[in-house]
């Protein structure tokens, strides 16, 4: 195992630094408090650091993203290694869309955000979307036929047309969401500032998508409970671009779990995802997408409104979460 500095930071608050790696107590001679919160910070940094060692960590390039990989959301239950954003790709397309909709004063129609949906599809392939297995259960109960949790994933998998309409209008109901992100964003519509309608539209149309074209979309069910130690950022030591490598990371190892965050990552493809959006929805309108001052107010709402939503989902899923800064140095991490 390489040397790794780790330092903890609770609540904005830098509070101890201790080398996890080495022999030495950092504790000795310490006050009481503060040798308190440097021993909870080497327990916790030993925790998390098993989730950096190298059969845990998937290198990639960032373009991967866009063509033949996928964002996975920040669920600290997954055992895959993923690159964390919140809601994975479709909480980043309703990122989009709801920032579109706010630069654009109104509401977009049914159609409007079919022809987004049919855009990235064309463009980048497969989008993700997650639920788990406690939605899939209460999904179950609402339908009343008994079915074991296999034929239930196997139905929302490919759903016969005749039960098509009565899926939807069930599984845009928060207790049938097992993304947390977007349980989330349904209940608290104001706070996340995307209208609860178009919640539930992005909802349906990805479930849709599924039915039409699975292969466009990489549907997953995680299983177990929320029980997140911290909230990892992964930090590189430079701006991402196309051609960048990123590491995916393991959040569930055995009994351990943690939120992984992937911030620039994240901005990389949002700003992807903005030219996009934009393009697609002014594509008949050329002077419109010609005004580089209209583009770059709408890309820089999206961007602060995607901070706005991580926020908030963090404040309402982890709140009691400390958070580690994992910074990526070439090949090597340091826990900070």
């Amino acid at each position: 195992m390489s040397r790794v500095l780790a330092t903890l930071l609770v609540g904005g608050a830098l509070l101890a630094g201790c080398d996890i790696a080495g022999t030495s107590s950092p504790v000795a001679d310490r006050p009481p408090a503060e040798a308190a919160r440097l021993a909870e910070a080497a327990r916790l940094a030993k925790d998390v650091l098993p989730h950096f060692s190298s059969g845990h960590v998937r290198w990639m390039r960032a373009a991967a993203l866009m063509f033949n990989d996928t964002a996975a959301c920040i669920d600290g239950r997954d055992h895959h290694a993923v690159i964390g954003t919140p809601g994975g790709d479709v909480g980043e397309l309703g990122l989009a869309i709801a920032t579109l909709e706010a630069t654009l004063g109104r509401e977009l129609s049914r159609d409007e955000i079919d022809r987004l949906f049919d855009s990235y599809h064309g463009a980048l392939g497969r989008i993700y979307f997650h639920s788990d297995a406690h939605a899939v259960r209460e999904l179950g109960r609402a339908l009343g036929a008994k079915r074991s949790p296999r034929e239930l994933e196997a139905l929302l998998r490919n759903a016969p047309p005749s039960m098509q309409a009565r899926l939807l209008s069930l599984l845009v109901q928060p207790r049938h969401v097992g993304c947390g992100h977007l349980r989330l964003m349904l209940q608290n519509p104001k706070r996340y500032r995307v209208r609860r309608a178009l919640s539930e539209e992005i909802i349906r149309r990805t479930y849709a998508s599924l039915w039409r074209r699975p292969a466009g979309v990489k549907w997953v069910v995680l299983d177990g409970e929320h029980h997140e130690s911290a909230v990892v950022n992964v930090v590189l030591d430079h701006d991402v671009y196309a051609a960048s490598a990123v590491p995916a990371i393991t959040p569930a190892l055995g009994a351990h779990s943690v939120f992984v965050y992937h911030p620039q990552v994240s901005t990389f493809l949002r700003r992807q995802l903005a030219h996009l959006v934009w393009d697609a929805h002014h594509e008949s309108q050329t002077s419109a997408r010609r005004s580089k001052a209209a583009y770059a107010r709408f890309e820089r709402r999206l961007l602060a409104l995607g901070e706005t939503q991580l926020a908030a989902t963090m404040q309402l899923l982890a709140p009691r979460a400390p958070t580690l800064t994992a910074h990526v140095h070439g090949r090597r991490f340091e826990l900070r």
